[in-house]
């Protein structure tokens, strides 16, 4: 039985390796400094930002540890306080592109961030040219990405 368990868990950690090995994405940091968001934040995108691959969402590091919240467009600090998250992505054009799910993503060097999610995506051919962010409670950011990538 353990043989086999063991067994198992070779080969699942080998499909695992092999599978993200293969996926195709780009991590673009947009803001690498700690700041305190009390109401909205903006960030100029100089170069423009565009999805490349699949997906794209903006990725938020924090300095406490927090959880997602049903129905996702909160998170809930470990101090048990709630903070609303909304994300507008701005055109080139001006036409704006709403968030309408917040997340968790876990890994990589960056360890746990806010994963905030666009649906239905941002078209390829669409040139960001801002990104705004807006709390309703205080949060000290740490870092923000534009992960761009393919899911599986």
């Amino acid at each position: 039985m353990i043989k086999f368990f063991s067994n198992f868990l070779g080969i699942f950690l080998f499909i695992f390796l092999l599978i993200g090995c293969n996926s195709k994405g780009e991590d673009i940091i947009l803001f690498d400094d700690k700041i305190v968001i009390e109401e909205k934040m903006e960030i100029d995108c100089n170069p423009f930002l565009k999805r490349k691959y699949r997906s794209a969402s903006i990725m938020i590091k924090i300095e406490k540890d927090f959880e997602a919240v049903h129905p996702y467009k909160f998170i809930k600090l470990e101090d048990a306080q709630n903070v609303k998250i909304d994300v507008v992505l701005v055109s080139k054009k001006g036409k704006k592109f709403n968030s309408n799910i917040i997340g968790m993503a876990v890994g990589g060097q960056s360890g746990k961030m806010i994963d905030v999610r666009f649906d239905p995506q941002i078209p390829s051919d669409v040139l960001i040219k801002e990104i705004q962010i807006f709390v309703d409670n205080k949060i000290t950011v740490k870092k923000i990405l534009w992960h761009d990538y393919n899911y599986k």
